[in-house]
């Protein structure tokens, strides 16, 4: 990436956690620092395993063998994938075959699935993709302004107003690269000790 010169050259350095010199998976601690070695950022996701229990390396399965079980149930689906540079704002379109798993990984004592819902004896069978709608659906509201735009965002994000109260921040409007008008829709949910806040 090409930056100012005025602008400082800084490095990060990721560290992750290991117990029995196994890495501990989504944890991680990151060390923004400059080139003069001055220390300009840290964050964390690491949670303290002094009080957590870790299974025993000793009953693990082979690796080979769980490498197997994985390669016997990979499959691939066909899609367009569409490579977008920024610096250019060029995007072509590709044809690739991407993996479709239905899991996340194997348990290593007992040979389980691991899935988003936790682990099953079973491999949940690769979806294939499902339209919403036999036909296209047609739109709800044709030349909306932005003020039915902000209407519709409040009729969508209310909120019980004895728990928290709703602002719109800023309604936007711009054109997609089909041409389309796009409102999006900033707001922010006023709590007693704060707010928090997005955009639809």
């Amino acid at each position: 990436m090409t930056r100012p010169l005025s602008e400082p050259i800084t490095y990060s350095y990721v560290y992750s956690p290991i117990y029995n010199g196994v890495l501990i998976g989504d944890q991680s601690i990151t060390i923004n620092v400059l080139a003069n070695g001055e220390v300009t950022g840290m964050s964390s996701n690491a949670e303290s395993i002094s009080k957590a229990s870790f299974d025993s390396l000793d009953q693990k399965k082979k690796e080979e063998d769980m490498l197997a079980q994985v390669r016997d149930n990979l499959a691939v689906e066909l899609r367009y994938y569409i490579d977008y540079d920024y610096r250019s704002d060029q995007r072509n379109v590709k044809l690739v075959y991407a993996p479709a798993t239905g899991f996340n990984g194997v348990h290593a004592l007992n040979g389980q699935w691991q899935t988003a819902n936790g682990f099953t004896e079973q491999l949940p069978k690769t979806k294939s993709i499902e339209k919403i709608s036999a036909q296209p659906l047609p739109p709800r509201k044709n030349g909306m302004t932005a003020t039915e735009a902000e209407e519709s965002a409040k009729n969508f994000l209310k909120v019980d107003e004895s728990k928290a109260k709703l602002t719109i921040d800023l309604v936007d409007k711009r054109e997609n690269d089909n041409g389309e008008t796009i409102y999006s829709v900033n707001y922010t949910y006023m709590y007693g000790n704060g707010g928090s806040g997005s955009s639809l």
